[in-house]
């Protein structure tokens, strides 16, 4: 994962694990400190100016680049997805801290910054892109809404969200978390909308609606180019690196050409 002096930065300072962000977090710094004191005597404008000077985390992996969405790494990933949960009252953050740890998914969780908040780490499966990283969002935000009755932020949707360093000694760890059994692959456009639409018309249904019943057609001819390209290239929108290698495999490149990464251009 990597770790940025400050939110304004777009190139990191260095990577680190994530056990050593935990670690850093358990410590706490005198800048979390000054952060909270300000905050606690209703200097909210100090409070703001201090956070955005602390260093930061993204959890997700690193980036090739700026810190954008389109810049994500896929090879960094981490298999966490980090919620953040804003605002609670103060007298109930360590008692909703507690049974959220108790979840069989869940890596670790601190207080945040503001010591009215928790940050979450869960552990997923493997995502490659935004989009993936969008569809754990759905599942994890019905989790905590179902379970534990907690609104999460929606901003914890994109996959270059970053959190602030912050303090808690009492932070929760746990390394051997279950994974959560998530299908990380996007629906297509539409999707849900046309299953819900067509699954239940018999095939020799007449067509009552000539236009409807060519939305139908188009939608058929989607998913089955998906269905094919995810069975040759492993994904239903493939990279043209996939479709390269694939192609290389199915006609019988040399070996050596198998056995390497066709380049693209960018």
């Amino acid at each position: 994962m990597a770790r940025y002096a400050h939110h304004m930065a777009d190139q990191p300072r260095d990577t680190c694990t994530i056990r050593e962000a935990l670690e850093a977090i358990k410590t706490g710094s005198q800048e979390v400190f000054n952060a909270r004191d300000a905050l606690s005597r209703g200097n909210k404008g100090t409070y703001d100016d201090i956070k955005g000077g602390l260093e930061d985390y993204t959890f997700s992996g690193v980036f090739l680049g700026e810190r954008t969405r389109e810049c994500f790494n896929p090879d960094s990933c981490t298999n966490t997805f980090l919620v953040d949960i804003d605002n609670l009252p103060i007298n109930d953050v360590e008692t909703i801290k507690d049974r959220i740890a108790s979840h069989e998914c869940v890596r670790f969780v601190f207080i945040s910054p503001s010591g009215n908040g928790l940050k979450v780490g869960l552990h997923v499966p493997t995502y490659r892109n935004d989009a993936e990283f969008k569809v754990i969002f759905e599942h994890v935000e019905k989790l905590f809404k179902e379970q534990f009755n907690v609104p999460i932020d929606r901003a914890c949707k994109d996959i270059n969200r970053f959190c602030y360093t912050s303090f808690d000694e009492n932070i929760y760890i746990k390394e051997d978390a279950s994974m959560l059994d998530i299908d990380v692959t996007p629906k297509l456009a539409n999707e849900s909308q046309f299953d819900a639409q067509f699954e239940t018309v018999p095939a020799d249904t007449p067509p009552k609606d000539p236009i409807n019943e060519k939305a139908k057609e188009r939608y058929i001819l989607k998913r089955g180019v998906a269905i094919f390209a995810k069975a040759c290239f492993g994904h239903p929108c493939p990279s043209k690196r996939q479709k390269l290698n694939a192609t290389a495999n199915a006609f019988g490149a040399p070996d050596v050409l198998r056995t390497c990464h066709f380049a693209t251009p960018s």
